[in-house]
């Protein structure tokens, strides 16, 4: 009975944290103007899990789109690199969203 008892409050406190609510960040709205090339739109960092967005001018087809950043004492290291994936065209513009979700 015990056993279950703790294995209960487990599932109860994994969920619990598993299941916080996130605060997202919205930096920018709408797409920058043309020949600005990358804008940051949102971010979260919740449950360990980094979740970013961001408008990507299409400049070129075949592009490699990585977020480089940095921790509390401003240093970036190999570790602190995140590849962007393709979301989708916005219209009427020459911009794309890119996004990633990593932990």
């Amino acid at each position: 009975m015990r056993t279950t008892i703790r294995k209960c409050l487990a599932l109860a406190l994994a969920a619990t944290v598993y299941g916080q609510t996130c605060q997202v960040t919205t930096v920018a709205t709408t797409p920058p103007a043309t020949g600005t090339g990358v804008e940051l739109s949102s971010y979260s960092y919740c449950g360990g899990s980094l979740n970013v967005s961001v408008y990507i001018e299409n400049v070129n087809y075949n592009k490699v789109v990585s977020l480089y950043y940095t921790n509390a004492q401003n240093q970036s290291t190999p570790l602190s690199v995140v590849s962007l994936g393709y979301q989708n065209s916005i219209a009427n513009t020459n911009y794309e969203t890119w996004g990633a979700n990593t932990p």
